[in-house]
């Protein structure tokens, strides 16, 4: 088993084995070069969201060149028309 270990060859299921054998719980893990995992997760959250806005946006540019209403407004707008309505502005 060392001998496959020094050769990156060796198994979880040997690993698992030589884990019960030994009374021990086995604990395999990928950890992040950088940050945190959470901070990873966050990067991958952000970086879908940015896709799914682009898409929605291009969605909407089509529908506003066919005539139809949008679908999707940008959250900042959305903040900005709600503040205005409650100061009783009008937009």
């Amino acid at each position: 088993m060392e001998r496959a270990e020094e050769e990156a060859r060796i198994e979880l299921g040997s690993l698992r084995r030589a884990a019960e054998a030994l009374d021990c719980e086995l604990i395999y893990a990928l950890t992040p070069r950088k940050g945190t995992l959470g901070e990873m997760a966050a990067g991958h959250r952000d970086a879908r969201m940015e896709v799914l806005n682009t898409r929605r946006a291009k969605r909407d540019d089509q529908r506003e060149i066919e005539g139809k209403p949008r679908l999707y407004q940008d959250p900042q707008i959305a903040a900005i028309e709600e503040l205005l309505r409650l100061a009783g502005i009008e937009c």
